[in-house]
């Protein structure tokens, strides 16, 4: 069974996937927050996770660096992380600018990334289409 993390709490989804629900602004004041619950869901150990940004209008480079870390671990675990959007304007224009589309898989919304972990994958594309 999928679990949902969201404000701390895990909800059970469906499929075997995590689900981390990020909220609005990740700045200095939530950042921490959000880096201790996506390392909670990995170190959980269970299938892949998904990191549903959807909601997010502003990050800072704390989360960028922690998406990067979490890819590298699922990697070399042989797990998959995707991070659905749709992303707001300014979220998508932080990816572009650091130049993080070839190292991170996006998908447009939560539904197409539960799809694409199912399928290894598929449907996974660059922030910029």
């Amino acid at each position: 069974m999928a679990q949902e993390t969201t404000g701390g709490a895990r909800i059970p989804a469906a499929g075997g996937t995590s689900v981390v629900r990020a909220q609005a602004e990740l700045d200095w004041e939530t950042a921490a927050a959000f880096t201790a619950e996506v390392q909670a869901v990995l170190d959980s150990g269970a299938g892949p996770v998904v990191v549903d940004l959807a909601a997010v209008r502003f990050m800072d480079s704390s989360v960028l660096q922690t998406l990067l870390l979490a890819r590298r671990r699922m990697a070399a675990e042989g797990r998959a992380l995707v991070l659905a959007g749709p992303l707001h304007p300014t979220v998508r224009r932080l990816f572009e600018v650091v130049d993080l589309g070839d190292h991170l898989a996006f998908t447009d919304d939560l539904p197409a990334a539960l799809a694409a972990v199912e399928g290894a994958g598929r449907g996974t594309h660059h922030p910029n289409g």
